[in-house]
């Protein structure tokens, strides 16, 4: 891709992106590379693809973020009891409304 003319700050933000560990690490430096990318006409394609890019990131980010928040919730477990004192339920109460109500 040297025909597109890529700026030193450039270079430096796709080696950055290459040596990247995680993919929140490699979604900055592709916004820093989107930043960078030269602006004409023969890097167009380019541009279309650091984009594209980004957004298969993003989306495999937001899937890995919800399963493992699944997981977590799943592996959660449920205390047997739970003990509020008439303090504590009178700040909820006062907090959240006075139709607060505990389901068991």
């Amino acid at each position: 891709m040297a025909s597109t003319n890529q700026s030193p700050f450039y270079q430096k933000a796709e080696s950055k992106f290459l040596d990247a560990q995680t993919d929140s690490e490699k979604i900055k430096w592709l916004d820093e590379m989107i930043k960078e990318c030269p602006k004409h006409k023969s890097a167009e394609k380019m541009l279309a693809n650091l984009k594209t890019r980004r957004k298969k990131l993003l989306v495999k980010l937001e899937k890995s973020s919800q399963e493992e928040l699944e997981s977590e919730l799943v592996s959660h477990k449920v205390p047997q009891s739970i003990k509020l004192s008439s303090q504590l339920f009178d700040d909820l109460k006062r907090l959240i409304g006075k139709d607060l109500e505990l389901l068991i």
